[in-house]
C-alpha cells in the first residue's frame, strides 16, 4: 500500500544516495509506514462508494503532513486485529559472542517440558529474517536473499509459550508480529507429518520455514527454484539456529516430512522446507 520514500541524492553527480537512517527516524517511519497499510486494509472494508471516492482523491498520493493525519485517524479509530500479536523488540547486544555461538552449537533432540518466552519466539523469528534498517529500496534484513526476493516465510508452531495461545502463526517480518493463520496445539499433527520424530512433539515450539518458489522463479527461472531458494533458507535456518544458542536455547534442523501433511495441518500457502523445533535441552 505505501511504497518507500526516495531520498534526494548525496551528491546529485554521482547519484549517491542515503543506504541507513538513524535509528531514531527509521522507527518512526516505520511505524508511519505501518500505518498507512493498516488504513489502507481497514478502508477496504468500508461501503464501495465511499472506497471508491477515496481513489478518486488519491489518498495516497497526499503529502506526508495529510498522510499522518489519517494514520492518526486510522490509529485513533481502528479496532485493534484480535489475531495479531505484537512481539517486543529484538535485542541487539547479547552475551554470547558469535565464536561462542558457532562452538557450543549442537544439534538436540530432546527437549525438557519448560515453556518459551514471548521474548525468546520474538528474539528467532527476528533473526530468521527481521528487519534490520530500512535503506533506499527496501528494508535490510537479518538474512540475505537472492535478488532481494525473500520466497522464505516463517512461521510459529506454539504448544508452550508463555503469553501466546497455542497455535500456529506466521512472522510479519516488516510488523515484528504474529499472525495466527490456525489454532489449538499442532506439535503432535506436526510431528506426525514429520514421520514421528519425537523432536517436534516435544519441543515447545517449532519454527517452519516455508518457500514461494514462483516469487524466485519469475526472475531466476529453474536455477532460482533448484538453487536460490535453498539457499536462501539455509541462511535463514542458520540464523535461528545460531541465535537460539545465544539465548541459552537449543535447535535442531528438520527436513525428513511429507509436504503436504505439513502444509495442510498448519494452513500455509507456501511449500515447507525445514522444521526447526526450539527448547531447552534436556
Amino acid at each position: 500500500m505505501c511504497g518507500h520514500s526516495e531520498l534526494a541524492p548525496v551528491d546529485p553527480d554521482n547519484g549517491y544516495r542515503i543506504a541507513l537512517l538513524r535509528p531514531e527516524i527509521t522507527k518512526v517511519l516505520r511505524l508511519y509506514q505501518s500505518a498507512l497499510r493498516s488504513f489502507g486494509w481497514i478502508l477496504k472494508g468500508f461501503p464501495r462508494r465511499l472506497y471508491n471516492a477515496m481513489r478518486r482523491l488519491r489518498w495516497r498520493r497526499l503529502p506526508i503532513g495529510g498522510g499522518l493525519l489519517l494514520a492518526v485517524l486510522m490509529l485513533c479509530g481502528a479496532r485493534a486485529d484480535a489475531e495479531s500479536v505484537p512481539l517486543p523488540e529484538p535485542d541487539l547486544v547479547g552475551d554470547m559472542t558469535l565464536e561462542q555461538a558457532l562452538y557450543g552449537r549442537r544439534s538436540v533432540r530432546s527437549f525438557q517440558d519448560r515453556a518459551l518466552t514471548l521474548e525468546q519466539v520474538g528474539q528467532l523469528l527476528w533473526a530468521g529474517g527481521g528487519v534490520t534498517a530500512d535503506g533506499v529500496s527496501g528494508p535490510t534484513r537479518t538474512a540475505p536473499s537472492a535478488g532481494g526476493l525473500y520466497p522464505i516465510s516463517l512461521y510459529l508452531v506454539a504448544g508452550e509459550v508463555e503469553g501466546l495461545e497455542p497455535g500456529v502463526f506466521v512472522y510479519r517480518w516488516d510488523r515484528h508480529d504474529l499472525q495466527r493463520i490456525a489454532a489449538g496445539d499442532a506439535r503432535r499433527e506436526l510431528s506426525d507429518a514429520a514421520l514421528g520424530q519425537r523432536a517436534v512433539a516435544e519441543a515447545p515450539a517449532s519454527i517452519v520455514l516455508g518457500a514461494a518458489y514462483d516469487r524466485t522463479r519469475r526472475r531466476y527461472g529453474r536455477r532460482g527454484v533448484e538453487r536460490y531458494v535453498h539457499i536462501d533458507a539455509g541462511h535463514a535456518a542458520q540464523n535461528v539456529g545460531l541465535q537460539a544458542q545465544t539465548i541459552g536455547l537449543t535447535s535442531v534442523m528438520i527436513g525428513a516430512f511429507d509436504d503436504n501433511a505439513v502444509a495442510n495441518r498448519l494452513n500455509l500457502r507456501t511449500v515447507p522446507i525445514y522444521i526447526l523445533p526450539v527448547g531447552y535441552s534436556r
